[in-house]
């Protein structure tokens, strides 16, 4: 099950295949005898779709945490990561998954702690890209970038990572970013916490509101992302 009308209308401007996706979602959850929800936003979401309908049964699944050898020490150089199906040819998937909030948080980090004298060597992976859209999302991010530090950055972006490539990586990380304006649940954010990295999560996630109810909320940082149609795609708010 995924929440369509949660994100759906901020991806696309086609109101007509909006209108089919949830038509086609809701007879499918009609016609099921079990529902599965990955998390308790999802779980409500459904529980909605189908309050109509009896004989349906929705029942919440949590995934439990990553497979992954935690660090066992922070890395000397600051290393941020963010990764999530990012889509560089679909610019509204930019306002659901914040790659540019991550990425202008980041810089504007540096800069602040230039200004008050400190040199810091650090490095941001962006990871989730298309594979053909590669040489353009680098384009794209270290112009960004250089925007909001007045200078070259070490940011690069790179498509998505088998799993066993990806957790090796997250495992050699400072930080990690799950930033989405909306998510059914927040898969990326949870292997950050397996892997043992600090990160920094939407509370319009399904993860926060998991971590809220069972009472851990404070175990990360999290802020409210509200996000913006408009380039980099979010609110100045957001990035402070």
């Amino acid at each position: 099950h995924m929440a369509y009308k949660e994100y759906y209308s901020m991806m696309s401007d086609n109101e007509k295949k909006i209108m089919a996706k949830e038509q086609e979602q809701e007879e499918l959850l009609r016609r099921a005898d079990y529902i599965f929800a990955n998390g308790p936003k999802l779980y409500e979401s459904a529980r909605n779709l189908c309050e109509d309908y009896k004989g349906s049964k929705v029942i919440q699944i949590l995934p439990g945490l990553s497979d992954i050898d935690p660090q066992k020490n922070p890395p000397t150089n600051l290393s941020v990561i963010v990764f999530g199906r990012i889509e560089e040819s679909d610019k509204n998937n930019a306002v659901i998954k914040q790659p540019y909030l991550a990425v202008a948080a980041w810089g504007e980090y540096l800069k602040k702690t230039r200004n008050e004298g400190l040199q810091i060597s650090s490095r941001m992976y962006v990871i989730g890209y298309e594979e053909d859209r590669i040489d353009e999302a680098n384009r794209n991010l270290k112009k960004f970038v250089e925007e909001y530090t007045n200078g070259a950055e070490n940011v690069s972006a790179s498509p998505y990572l088998e799993q066993e490539k990806l957790y090796r990586m997250l495992r050699k990380q400072s930080l990690s970013f799950m930033l989405c304006r909306e998510e059914g649940f927040g898969l990326a954010g949870l292997e950050a916490i397996s892997a043992g990295v600090p990160v920094i999560i939407s509370q319009n996630s399904g993860l926060y509101q998991f971590l809220e109810k069972n009472g851990l909320e404070n175990r990360v940082l999290h802020i409210r992302v509200e996000g913006s149609y408009n380039k980099p795609y979010f609110s100045q708010d957001d990035l402070e």
